[in-house]
């Protein structure tokens, strides 16, 4: 890190480098604690530091195990340190040893964040409903509890997001699923979006109907096409839905026309008046996902998605293939929906200089 320093204190322009950063992605687990404990807090701070216009910062993988004062310093003190920089307004946390305690504090010192993305553990210290989580612009919350975190979860009475638009909020079990419904109650009024990534391999949840009467005025709901249950649950419909967005797999799984079916079948126009199209939300190229498609069921995929309701592509396109194309130019691979786009101020400031940093930690 000690190079990265020196990068980020040189001058474009007469201004350093640092002052221009607007991410910045760190990974500390590869870091040998054990051995620079000091150094990875101070050296960790210095770059915060030298960045006093970050906007996004994001720690892709975390591990605190209980008891480590090391670990749990550093957090401590990169939270403090993130509570200095005025335009922060995203930040991602993922791996183990982030509980609803650092959350709280998070949202404590940060006071304009828009976009928030944590998996949670239990908490040693406190019950989970004794730890309210407040803020008045968060706009976007993805939420991960580790599985242990089920038999503690918490009621959300104490939460209060009244800017909250978008949740992302990912699915281990059917236990995890209900504690998303108390959350939507406190919430689902004035979200506009909904994403409920469904993490367990073998497992089909019918959780839709309970969902639904719950977002009046949502726009778009993401669904694991696959392992959400269509078939013989309660359909209240919707009157503001606009937008499906499916998450399809990559195996033989496409072949499962009797779900698909199921899931066009759920969503109609006689139930969802305003509904307009379902999105393949994947960002890889739709060639990606049709590969697994025998050639037996190609003329039944086209029927499927060129019905009443089009099913387009992640690109706008219609998502009829021809097997007889070659991979096209659907896409590079890039974010997919689970994450905003940052085009907007980067884009105004391409090529002043250094704009977005990634440090992998290791000794």
């Amino acid at each position: 890190m000690p190079l990265l320093a020196e990068l980020l204190d040189e001058r474009v322009g007469g201004v350093k480098q640092g002052w221009w950063t607007r991410r910045l992605d760190i990974d500390p687990h590869l870091f040998n604690t054990s051995l620079y404990p000091f150094s990875l807090i101070e050296e960790t701070l210095q770059l915060l530091e030298a960045m006093p216009n970050l906007e996004i910062f994001t720690i892709p993988s975390f591990e605190n195990p209980i008891n480590d004062p090391v670990n749990q310093s550093w957090l401590m003190d990169v939270q403090l340190d993130l509570g200095k920089l005025a335009h922060l307004r995203r930040v991602e946390w993922h791996g183990s040893g982030y509980d609803l305690l650092d959350l709280q504090r998070l949202t404590q010192l940060c006071a304009n964040l828009e976009h928030v993305a944590v998996t949670l553990e239990t908490s040693s210290e406190a019950s989970p409903d004794a730890v309210p989580i407040l803020h008045d612009k968060i706009q976007t919350l993805l939420l991960n509890w580790h599985e242990e975190f089920n038999f503690a979860s918490p009621s959300f009475t104490g939460w209060s997001l009244p800017s909250l638009q978008h949740i992302s909020y990912f699915v281990h079990d059917d236990q995890s699923i209900h504690m998303l419904f108390p959350l939507l109650r406190m919430h689902g009024a004035h979200l506009l979006s909904l994403e409920i990534p469904i993490l367990d391999r073998w497992i089909i949840l019918p959780y839709l109907g309970l969902v639904l009467s719950l977002v009046p005025n949502l726009d778009t709901i993401i669904l694991d096409v696959f392992k959400t249950d269509f078939v013989g649950v309660s359909n209240p419909g919707h009157a503001n839905l606009r937008c499906v967005g499916w998450r399809l797999r990559t195996n033989a799984a496409m072949n499962d026309f009797t779900t698909l079916h199921a899931a066009t079948q759920y969503f109609n126009i006689d139930l969802y008046p305003k509904l307009e199209r379902i999105e393949i939300i994947h960002p890889d190229p739709l060639s990606t996902y049709m590969e697994w498609i025998s050639l037996h069921f190609a003329q039944e995929w086209n029927d499927l998605v060129d019905g009443k309701i089009p099913v387009i592509d992640y690109h706008g396109n219609s998502a009829v293939i021809s097997f007889e194309d070659e991979a096209g130019d659907a896409g590079d691979g890039q974010e997919g929906m689970g994450n905003l786009e940052e085009g907007s101020y980067l884009s105004e400031h391409a090529g002043a200089s250094l704009l977005h940093v990634t440090v992998e930690i290791c000794c």
